[in-house]
């Protein structure tokens, strides 16, 4: 079954990927480093994207945020995931993750599972894991970040359900060979967007 586009998401029936699932070789990672340029470029759209990188992690939905000046559309781009959720996310709850306030400390780039950051017993209890995580079958978080000039500028999640494995070395790799280049991807993404609103006519 095909997923449903909602504005920015997509809502497909939450598939059971078993651990065994085949993990990406070399080439399959060059093309997911190949989607990830296109898509800063404009020539893919991201929801497709991170449904492939989604895919080839073993993971069952994928958020990425953008949250550096300048970049074009939504802040927030999820798959397999309620619009309404993602509505809620960016109104109210992305200030309660309770690993924000332990961002800083860790360099651009750096790609980990939350557990690393916050045990999983302390973020099992926190209202963000309650009220908004859990409800949606969502447990095991790999996650990426970037930074730009100290500030946080994008964010990429990876979920699976609790029933799932947590994540393995060979995942925590594979995301970490595709971080750079999502991050030189959203530089340039931003840059275009600069680039086309100033050369905009000016208005009359």
């Amino acid at each position: 079954m095909q997923g449903r586009f909602i504005g920015e998401s997509a809502i497909r029936p939450m598939v059971d990927v078993p651990s065994s699932f085949a993990r990406p070789d070399e080439q399959h990672v060059l093309g997911l480093i190949d989607l990830v340029y296109e898509a800063g470029i404009g020539n893919e759209d991201w929801p497709d994207v991170l449904r492939h990188l989604g895919d080839a992690l073993g993971g069952e939905a994928v958020v990425l945020r953008r949250l550096a000046p300048a970049t074009p559309g939504p802040a927030t781009l999820a798959t397999e995931t309620d619009p309404d959720y993602v509505a809620r996310y960016q109104a109210h709850y992305h200030r309660l993750l309770p690993l924000l306030p332990l961002l800083p400390r860790l360099q651009p780039g750096t790609a980990f599972v939350h557990s690393a950051l916050i045990p999983d017993a302390e973020y099992r209890r926190t209202e963000f894991y309650n009220d908004f995580m859990h409800p949606q079958g969502k447990d095991r978080g790999l996650y990426w970040v970037d930074f730009d000039r100290g500030h946080l500028s994008a964010m990429l999640s990876v979920w699976r359900p609790l029933r799932r494995p947590n994540w393995d070395d060979e995942q925590l790799r594979v995301l970490r060979a595709i971080g750079p280049h999502l991050s030189r991807a959203l530089r340039i993404e931003r840059g275009l967007a600069a680039a086309g609103g100033a050369f905009e006519p000016e208005a009359h």
